[in-house]
């Protein structure tokens, strides 16, 4: 697993807010890595967060699967602007060489951003929240260490404040809501996920003077520069239409500007999921919310369930390819349990935050499935009261492959 590394002595002084502490007697029996602020937890029965890393072909007929690098992250952080009212929940599917690295930056840099200028965030929450991502955007960008031409990150963020949340989306990573009908629970996208050939994108490529390639088989729409034949020999391409990074794209429309969305919850709203597409690759929104409501008493293992359904679902395909995984899943309302689990935490504090990275180290056969016996922890323990900084580089076992 990479971690962000910045020159920036602006960004390094907001991220002195953002470290946190590791307790190792809070990490649940199902891995995630719980990353908690010194004085209380997350209510994980209300509250599930989980990434599981990918995994490659080595062999020439994909007997052998290796472990590649988790370039996923996930966020949940409360409060955030020192409002009780209100949680950060955050996905990030970092892509390319070092893609894990702008993923982690995006994820500790929004969360300093938006506790910076609380008033700005209450005011206009929908227009600060895309501001702040494209801010984030220009600093990967300034960050010459990150090499950002050719990887980038997707974003899924969602401000739930009290019976609203707002959702910003830049990528295909997706925000799914489940909604009470009845005994069932109904899926409803809160986000659109922004391929190259969905209508509007497509467009708005062309305008730009980029050329969007159509699917083919397995391989989805992809954003080049040109038609060019050369260009497709050693050209820069995403299968999306919008990445923080990705700057060699810029010029012919790839963007980092956010779709942000506002709406209003209810009664009846019982979940909310955010994922990467390592999740909604083979799962439908429908699929994801059915798991959760199969678990509606506990938020965590509605999560692990509907990661290892994702993973099941790549392990079927048969290619030894696994896309890294990660989802949160948080059953509504939340506040409570949230103001509940953190009332002794001074207002003045660092946000309580729970982070999944490299979480969970799964590696099995094509030919056979995912068990118990396979789950082991990728990274060393710390100490419970050892502090880590967001640009700490820690091992991996494999490249990054996207």
């Amino acid at each position: 697993m990479g971690c962000a590394a910045s020159t920036s002595s602006a960004h390094a002084a907001h991220s002195r807010n953002s470290w946190v502490a590791i307790d190792i007697n809070l990490i649940p029996k199902d891995l995630t890595t719980l990353y908690n602020a010194p004085h209380g937890r997350l209510p994980t029965k209300r509250v599930g967060l989980l990434s599981l890393h990918g995994t490659r072909s080595a062999g020439m007929a994909g007997e052998e699967v290796i472990r590649k690098t988790n370039q996923d992250r996930g966020f949940v952080s409360y409060p955030i602007g020192a409002d009780r009212k209100q949680v950060l929940l955050a996905v990030y599917d970092g892509h390319g060489d070092g893609g894990e690295r702008v993923s982690q930056l995006a994820g500790l840099m929004l969360v300093d951003l938006l506790n910076a200028d609380a008033q700005a965030l209450a005011r206009d929450p929908a227009g600060f929240l895309a501001s702040q991502l494209q801010a984030v955007d220009a600093a990967v960008k300034a960050n010459a260490r990150l090499h950002s031409g050719r990887c980038g990150t997707t974003a899924i963020v969602a401000l739930l404040r009290e019976r609203h949340v707002f959702v910003a989306c830049v990528g295909d990573s997706r925000c799914v809501k489940a909604t009470r009908r009845g005994s069932c629970w109904h899926a409803t996208e809160l986000s659109s996920d922004q391929k190259p050939d969905r209508a509007d994108e497509a467009v708005r490529i062309a305008d730009a003077g980029g050329y969007v390639k159509p699917s083919w088989g397995p391989d989805p729409a992809r954003v080049w520069k040109s038609q060019d034949a050369s260009d497709k020999r050693t050209g820069h391409n995403l299968a999306m239409s919008r990445s923080i990074g990705d700057h060699d794209l810029e010029q012919c429309g790839v963007t980092a500007v956010a779709e942000v969305k506002e709406f209003e919850l209810n009664e009846a709203d019982a979940c909310l999921i955010l994922a990467s597409d390592g999740v909604w690759e083979f799962l439908s929104s429908q699929e994801a919310v059915d798991i959760c409501q199969e678990f509606k008493d506990d938020a965590t293992k509605a999560c692990r369930s509907l990661v290892r359904k994702a993973c099941d679902r790549w392990i079927a395909e048969g290619t030894g390819y696994r896309d890294d995984i990660t989802a949160i899943v948080v059953f509504l309302p939340v506040m409570e349990e949230l103001r509940a689990n953190s009332s002794c935490v001074p207002t003045e504090s660092p946000p309580l935050s729970l982070m999944a990275s490299a979480s969970i180290d799964i590696i099995s056969s094509v030919k056979q499935p995912a068990d118990e016996q396979t789950l082991q922890m990728p990274l060393q323990q710390p100490s419970p009261t050892q502090h880590v900084q967001p640009n700490a580089t820690q091992p991996t076992s494999a490249p990054a492959v996207k």
